[in-house]
């Protein structure tokens, strides 16, 4: 099915998209570069579709399977990813800005130099995620884990982290809520 079609498919409908991924209709599924900017995609079936540098600006991807997605340098900025299953998803340099991932599964997905900034993240599971050098400015992470989060390099400056669970996060060389870079304590990794 040429991407135009599958794009095609995904905008007209959710369920169909669903039912056609369920029974195996669709394979090798390569979306990158498509524009679904705004598209009412809540709930769709997208683990391991090529989304790399689609525009995804508004869109509603609340409660959808984004499972070992490619999402790397998509556009994403104000999109709904509420209740979304990113786990594995690779989001390096995508733009997220604005973003809403309240209570996302992130887990061991790929954030590496992604822009974060004022995104919604309260609640979300960000054990083991990479966030290596990613803009996380203003971001709010409200109750967020970070089980083993890599957040080396990254920019937290005014980030809200209230009642976050870091345990294991290594914010090595990383700029903290309060503009300071932090510094590793002898023999850890952990704060």
């Amino acid at each position: 099915m040429a991407i135009d079609k599958q794009v095609e498919l995904l905008k007209q409908s959710v369920a169909n998209w669903n039912n056609v991924r369920n029974n195996g209709s669709l394979q090798n599924l390569d979306l990158c570069g498509a524009n679904l900017r705004g598209a009412k995609l809540a709930g769709a079936n997208l683990s391991k579709v090529d989304l790399s540098g689609s525009d995804l600006i508004g869109t509603d991807l609340s409660r959808g399977n984004l499972s070992s997605c490619d999402l790397s340098a998509a556009c994403l900025r104000g999109a709904n990813l509420k209740e979304a299953n990113l786990a594995n998803a690779d989001l390096s340099s995508a733009d997220l800005r604005g973003a809403s991932l309240n209570r996302a599964s992130l887990c061991k997905a790929d954030l590496s130099a992604a822009d974060l900034g004022v995104a919604e993240l309260i609640n979300a599971d960000l054990s083991e995620a990479n966030f290596k050098g990613a803009d996380l400015r203003g971001a709010n992470f409200t109750g967020a884990i970070f089980h083993k989060t890599d957040l080396r390099g990254s920019d937290l400056h005014e980030a809200i982290l209230t009642d976050a669970d870091l345990a294991g996060a290594d914010f090595r060389g990383a700029i903290m809520p309060d503009g300071n870079i932090y510094q590793m304590r002898p023999n850890t990794t952990e704060v």
